[in-house]
């Protein structure tokens, strides 16, 4: 009886906590901007000040308005994979999806079917996921389920799209910007029906080419990695690409890239993520024109980051899984009228599985037992510090795994992986005057501890000093890896043609069953 009693308070506790938070008792809107390959630390309310002005006032301007989540990351550092753990609420060891290319576990179900059962008019547009399949007869993808509306970038034709040159790519979030632009449109003036708008951008990813519309993130630099000219049009196609060939050969060579050359990349890299935070506040002007802001949630966040040389002088994510690339943004703002707290920085350990929940509970809607995330209303109520989560985890295939409490991070790679992600394994090109072997991969120790309090860029393993510590995060690593829902098999799939020609072009490695794309140390 006593439980029972427990129960039906926390259900009280948690309506009265929606009620609280919203302007009215109506189901919340939520529009949700996500932005590939975006670290946090890139943004100036992340603490970017590279710069005069900041690469991210749209972002800055939502942090001051709402709450920064200070400690938030995903369970992957990898497109796929990232995104359907945030649409379903579970880690990628759990429901199937861990490489790029395949599938989640049949009987998945997301959190945006659930909000579309409950009258959600619903709308994705997503820039590097194609909408239907490639194979014949073509279906929508895998991500597409609950979404009444969805879209992707590459304009019909989405093996066309990655064999041209990856400059283009700006032109498939500008497509994706336009299809969102012209969803909002239609929905002005059709009364109260709550909605979800899902809006994700890829052009931060490589080849992190210079923007003509962002100036203010040009270093003065004019080195060997400078392109032709600053005031250029994209649709000369000048040489752009000696970016990605000067950072490909110094992670192959292990010889870091000059200082200068080094800045270069950075700069380039903050200019797209400048050029992508101007897309989403024109799409944020454009909700406030159609009147569509008096109840709704504004969420900005990332799949993953991006190592840019932090590690293995490596500069990309594939291979990856240090805070670089794991630990993301995540902004949310609250509709005016609520009684959420604004300008707030939330040190509570979270994780993009987390983010499935929150938006069922946001519309007043119990989330399923199988979700392994745990909801943040409470902490964007200001009614907790925590969501009672303990342990923050990722994978890596389903050979190397972290945890992290959010003070100690412990990395797990008994076999000695080393992942052969590009520009690393089959097809790398080989540095003859060092003597490279394009085979030594991303290198990890076999058990590795940091101090993120101490050293957040992960440059210390401490694990042979504090084995004490790394012995008892080992066993809440393997703790968590014994829940029987977590026991699932790492299947490479098997890929048509044209599915691994989309993931190739795209700068990833497409699985074999051979596992190719790792190596292991002895």
């Amino acid at each position: 009886m006593r439980i029972v009693l427990i129960l039906c308070a926390l259900a009280l506790f948690a309506a009265v906590a929606v009620w609280t938070l919203l302007p009215s008792a109506e189901p919340a809107c939520i529009v949700l901007f996500s932005v590939d390959t975006l670290r946090a630390d890139r943004l100036g309310c992340y603490g970017n000040d590279r710069w005069e002005s900041s690469p991210s006032p749209v972002a800055d301007a939502l942090a001051a308005d709402g709450i920064l989540f200070e400690d938030f990351t995903t369970p992957r550092g990898q497109t796929h994979p990232s995104i359907a753990s945030m649409l379903l609420g579970k880690y990628p060891i759990t429901h199937g999806l861990r490489e790029n290319g395949q599938k989640p576990r049949p009987g998945q179900v997301s959190f945006v079917e659930l909000l579309s059962e409950e009258g959600y008019a619903t709308a994705g547009f997503v820039s590097n996921l194609q909408a239907y399949t490639l194979r014949a007869p073509r279906k929508p993808a895998w991500w597409t389920g609950g979404f009444d509306t969805f879209g992707d970038g590459y304009g019909g034709d989405p093996i066309g799209a990655v064999r041209r040159p990856l400059q283009d790519q700006w032109g498939w979030d500008e497509r994706v910007e336009a299809q969102a632009v012209e969803w909002i449109r239609s929905r002005a003036g059709k009364g109260d029906q709550p909605f979800f708008l899902w809006v994700h951008f890829y052009d931060v990813h490589k080849p992190y080419l210079p923007h003509r519309t962002c100036p203010d993130f040009a270093p003065g630099y004019d080195g060997p990695l400078a392109l032709p000219g600053r005031d250029f049009d994209r649709t000369d196609r000048p040489d752009f690409d000696r970016i990605t060939p000067a950072i490909d050969r110094a992670t192959l060579s292990r010889r870091p890239l000059p200082a200068e050359d080094h800045d270069y990349v950075l700069a380039c890299y903050d200019a797209g993520v400048a050029g992508t935070d101007a897309r989403i506040g024109r799409i944020v002007e454009e909700l406030k024109s159609a009147g569509l802001m008096e109840n709704t949630w504004v969420v900005y966040t990332s799949d993953h980051g991006e190592e840019l040389g932090d590690h293995n002088d490596y500069y990309y994510h594939g291979a990856s899984i240090y805070e670089s690339v794991l630990r993301i943004p995540l902004l949310v703002q609250p509709p005016r009228g609520g009684s959420a707290p604004r300008g707030v920085r939330a040190r509570t350990l979270c994780q993009n599985v987390d983010l499935a929940p929150t938006f069922l509970a946001l519309g007043g809607i119990e989330p399923p037992d199988e979700m392994e995330g745990f909801s943040l209303l409470e902490v964007l109520s200001g009614k907790a510090r925590s969501t009672g989560r303990r342990i923050a985890v990722a994978e890596w295939q389903d050979l190397i795994y972290s945890v992290s409490d959010g003070a100690m991070k412990y990395i797990h790679n008994p076999r000695g992986a080393c992942p052969l992600k590009p520009p690393w394994g089959h097809g790398a090109r080989s540095v003859p005057e060092t003597g490279f072997v394009p085979e030594t991969g991303f290198v990890y120790d076999k058990e590795e501890l940091y101090d993120l309090r101490r050293d957040r860029a992960e440059q210390n393993n401490i694990a042979a000093d504090r084995k004490n510590v790394t012995a008892e995060m080992r066993k809440k690593l393997a703790t968590w890896l014994e829940d029987p829902a977590r026991q699932q098999a790492f299947g490479t799939g098997k890929l048509s043609d044209e599915e691994k020609a989309m993931i190739e072009a795209l700068g990833y490695t497409a699985p074999g069953r051979t596992r190719r794309d790792v190596t292991f140390r002895k």
